[in-house]
């Protein structure tokens, strides 16, 4: 009975450790994605501006 009794705490130990390093794995990669999600936010809005800036002067050099 003992002998149960330890291994079934030790067997939920290792799923609470699992669970934690998998919490941290996700976290980190979340925080990744928001980094790089960012940083894509930040090229696109670049990107449409100089498209809009030379869409607009064709637009006036046309009239």
């Amino acid at each position: 009975m003992q002998l149960k009794i330890i291994i079934i705490i030790a067997n939920r130990q290792e799923r609470l450790e699992a669970f934690k390093d998998n919490c941290i794995a996700n976290r980190q990669e979340r925080l990744g994605f928001k980094k790089n999600y960012a940083f894509y936010l930040k090229q696109r809005k670049i990107i449409m501006n100089d498209y809009y800036a030379s869409h607009s002067q064709q637009i006036k050099d046309k009239r």
